[in-house]
């Protein structure tokens, strides 16, 4: 008879977080839509991206995915070190520098530096 507890029952700080939620999450809700960019804004930034990086590749289906991937190492590596110059040199010329490699190390993903060199085999053509 496991029964919950009535409100009168429960402790003041599991109140307060039930009075609480509903507001928390509306404002959650509002901030996720406010935040989200625009659909062809975002694609249409990101495939500049692309091309301003060096990556002139052959285009397969996966080409996109490789770039994200590879990108996402990049800013997991500017959040590491909070320096804006790791942002900007980390991509160029298609992810083929030292910057790069010296995230992969910080981030210890030389296990993967295989898979890794094959995206960028692919992006860079």
């Amino acid at each position: 008879m496991n029964k919950r507890p009535t409100t009168s029952q429960e402790p003041g700080a599991l109140k307060r977080l039930r009075a609480a939620s509903p507001s928390y999450s509306y404002l959650v809700l509002l901030l996720v839509l406010l935040l989200q960019p625009e659909p062809n804004e975002a694609r249409i930034l990101h495939k500049r991206s692309i091309i301003e990086n060096g990556c002139r590749g052959n285009y397969v289906p996966t080409f996109e995915q490789y770039y994200y991937k590879l990108d996402r190492f990049c800013e997991e590596c500017y959040l590491l070190y909070r320096d804006p110059a790791i942002s900007k040199q980390c991509p160029k010329d298609c992810f083929r520098n030292e910057v790069f490699r010296a995230c992969i190390q910080a981030l210890m993903l030389e296990t993967q530096m295989k898979g890794i060199d094959k995206m960028i085999n692919v992006l860079a053509g």
